[in-house]
């Protein structure tokens, strides 16, 4: 199996069993109006941020990867048009948290680090929330909504 077919069948299974809670709660509540202030609005660092963690995810390979398919931009409208506000604030809090949280173990900001380190920060975010690893504070959860809507 090479590495695409491995991030399909991961893909498929993460996917099922990340989003069906997602799912539930976006066919529920895309049917509100759309929401304006704070929780729409993503900073361009947000944006960037959001652009490098579903790049790392799914990498450009000999295959389009996750940047070529739209994802962030695709992320981006459905957390504005289609995620209660609450998830909105929790998800823009946690992106500045898993910031944060770079500058204490790395002396810089996410976007700041080599690609190596971002990697690693976010391979490490990954098995926090998702794996068996060292569980994350509770601020991390929006990589949940992260993941599920890369995939």
């Amino acid at each position: 199996m090479d590495r695409r077919e491995a991030v399909k069948a991961v893909a498929v299974i993460m996917g099922g069993a990340l989003s069906a809670s997602t799912l539930s709660m976006l066919l529920d509540s895309c049917n509100h109006e759309l929401r304006s202030g704070e929780g729409t609005s993503f900073t361009n660092d947000e944006k960037k941020i959001i652009t490098r963690i579903s790049d790392i995810i799914i990498p450009r390979t000999d295959t389009p990867g996750a940047v070529d398919a739209g994802v962030p931009d695709f992320i981006v409208m459905m957390m504005q048009e289609c995620y209660p506000a609450k998830q909105q604030q929790q998800f823009h809090r946690g992106l500045a948290a898993f910031d944060k949280s770079c500058k204490e173990k790395y002396g810089k900001y996410f976007l700041d680090l080599p690609e190596e380190e971002q990697e690693e920060a976010v391979t490490d975010l990954d098995g926090g929330v998702l794996g068996k690893k060292e569980k994350h504070n509770k601020s991390f959860s929006f990589y949940h909504n992260l993941k599920a809507l890369t995939l």
